[in-house]
């Protein structure tokens, strides 16, 4: 089997090779698609539920990248180019804000404690 160059048609996460000696041909061209595994610093679904689920408890998008093992750079460019995870994104930041305001509203209606000491 030879590995040929990536077509213009060509999704993420394929890579595409040339039929075998059986002659079976894919796309009219003679390049079939072949899965690849994902590489460690990708976004996997599993690293994606991380990501939102730390955003919507901390508010906070280096600490949530961080504890799903992504970069920063990363996760902005997949906001930008999917829209799914911009939805999903903007659910886990309203739900962060939510849980601030309640916060914030129990502190206006209580007070702290603050001791004193002399």
């Amino acid at each position: 089997m030879r590995v040929g160059p990536v077509s213009s048609e060509a999704r993420a996460g394929f890579f595409w090779a040339r039929g075998g000696d059986d002659g079976a041909e894919a796309c009219g061209s003679g390049w079939k698609p072949q899965a690849q595994k994902a590489s460690k610093r990708s976004l996997t679904k599993a690293k994606q539920a991380k990501f939102l689920s730390v955003l919507a408890d901390t508010c906070n998008v280096r600490e949530a990248a961080r504890r799903a093992g992504v970069s920063n750079r990363y996760i902005y460019e997949k906001r930008k180019t999917d829209a799914a995870f911009r939805a999903g994104w903007i659910e886990a930041i309203g739900i962060a804000y939510q849980r601030l305001e309640l916060v914030l509203l129990e502190r206006a209606f209580n007070g702290t404690e603050k001791i004193v000491q002399r």
